[in-house]
């Protein structure tokens, strides 16, 4: 059950940083085309967020918590569940509301033809939270695999 548990653990890491990966391909490739083309870049990045990364976190959490059954007390656990926590709440609640302001506010450009300076703003703070999170989850898978089964700081 372990193992099958680890998959699923692995396959919602897979699905987190394929989605990132993704979002940032869509945007360079959208990057001064018209605005239309704006628009839909926006909606795929607001479909996928909604649909693949935010889904992901949380199975990576909730995998990472059933990982660590019998070692909830540990403080290499707790440092790992904090790490997971901070990167999912910052993803739904920071990231996932510059992604949809960004997003409504590219379709409307589109319609308009005027790409309101407010875009910028949440681009950029999508932008920048979002790295936060790809590098927190770096550390993150770092500190996993350099404390693997262990349970207490020394």
């Amino acid at each position: 059950m372990k193992s099958v548990i680890k998959f699923i653990h692995l396959l919602g890491i897979i699905l987190f940083l394929g989605s990132i990966f993704t979002f940032i391909l869509v945007s360079a490739l959208v990057q001064d085309k018209p605005l239309s083309d704006l628009a839909f870049g926006r909606q795929v990045i607001a479909a996928g967020m909604k649909m693949l990364t935010l889904p992901a976190l949380w199975i990576i959490v909730l995998s990472g918590i059933l990982l660590g059954k019998g070692k909830w007390q540990g403080k290499y656990f707790q440092v790992k569940l904090a790490l997971g926590l901070v990167i999912l709440l910052n993803a739904h609640f920071v990231i996932a509301d510059a992604v949809l302001h960004a997003s409504r506010l590219a379709a409307g450009a589109s319609v308009t033809g005027v790409l309101s300076p407010d875009y910028l703003l949440a681009y950029t703070k999508e932008s920048v939270m979002g790295a936060v999170n790809v590098l927190l989850a770096l550390f993150a898978m770092g500190y996993a695999l350099r404390t693997k089964g262990q349970t207490e700081l020394t």
